[in-house]
């Protein structure tokens, strides 16, 4: 298993960047501040 973790490190390429965000929480957290009943 550590082979392949090493193996896997030396062929990362940290050039390209993924960015993923969740805006649910936020919309949720507006609303309920908007309506607390929520």
């Amino acid at each position: 298993m550590d082979e392949l973790v090493e193996s896997l490190e030396e062929r990362r390429d940290l050039s390209r960047i993924a960015l993923h965000i969740d805006m649910d929480a936020f919309f949720a957290a507006v609303e309920m501040r908007d309506d607390p009943s929520l």
